[in-house]
């Protein structure tokens, strides 16, 4: 099964909380298709992959989705002082 990034990083609001903190920010939500633009969401300019995803201090409360995996030009987290629970998948 193909993800795109969107579905891949919205997979992050899990629960009326977290649609909450997201209505709270720049991009997160399906209707901007371009998750670059995205508060957070860095990407690699050459072909719009996602490379980074930087929330730091942002109240974000998540379950980390199995589907991150699937961002395979992901270098960079950082969720630093949220309430982030889960593994990053090894693959």
């Amino acid at each position: 099964m193909t993800f795109s990034q969107t579905k891949i990083l919205l997979s992050f609001i899990q629960g009326e909380e977290a649609r909450l903190w997201a209505s709270d920010r720049d991009g997160w939500n399906a209707s901007v298709e371009h998750v670059c633009s995205w508060e957070g969401i860095q990407c690699e300019d050459a072909n719009d992959d996602v490379t980074g995803i930087s929330l730091p201090r942002s109240d974000l409360s998540a379950t980390i989705p199995t589907e991150i995996g699937m961002l395979t030009n992901l270098q960079t987290i950082n969720m630093e002082h949220n309430l982030i629970r889960g593994t990053l998948p090894s693959e």
